[in-house]
């Protein structure tokens, strides 16, 4: 199968993308909707894993939407900050959902928490996309008799 020059991915495959995002997007959601997410009955320790809880969730929605959004085999800085605002506007959607859910609130700090989470991703995703591409091993030089 010819690969165009762009490396663009296949229609099935960026629909794929897209389900994957709705997939997180609908986890991430069946979380907030939950009224008690404690993990620990010590409060420094469920403090502390929640948050890291937020940073990993909104890191991998923020990459899963810039695979959604490329166009190209590498991410570019548009792709990455569809992304980001892509996952900043769920994030702030979540809090914004949580503050229907009984014993949950809904707070901005919990946004900014996300948001390291996704800018992290992001700054990861940019480096990895201009690191230069693994040379394509050479052909065995075939031997004459």
């Amino acid at each position: 199968m010819p690969v165009s020059s762009n490396h663009a991915p296949t229609p099935f495959r960026r629909a794929a993308r897209f389900v994957a995002v709705l997939a997180w997007c609908a986890l991430i959601y069946a979380a907030s909707d939950r009224p008690d997410l404690r993990v620990s009955s010590d409060d420094l320790i469920d403090f502390v894993l929640r948050k890291a809880a937020h940073v990993v969730v909104f890191g991998v929605l923020l990459v899963l939407v810039e695979r959604a959004v490329r166009r190209a085999r590498a991410a570019t800085t548009a792709s990455v900050s569809v992304a980001w605002v892509s996952t900043f506007a769920y994030a702030c959607s979540d809090e914004w959902h949580q503050t229907f859910v009984r014993g949950r609130v809904g707070h901005p700090r919990d946004v900014m928490i996300d948001m390291i989470g996704a800018t992290t991703a992001a700054v990861i995703v940019m480096l990895l996309a201009r690191r230069p591409a693994a040379a394509a091993p050479s052909p065995e030089p075939e031997l004459v008799p």
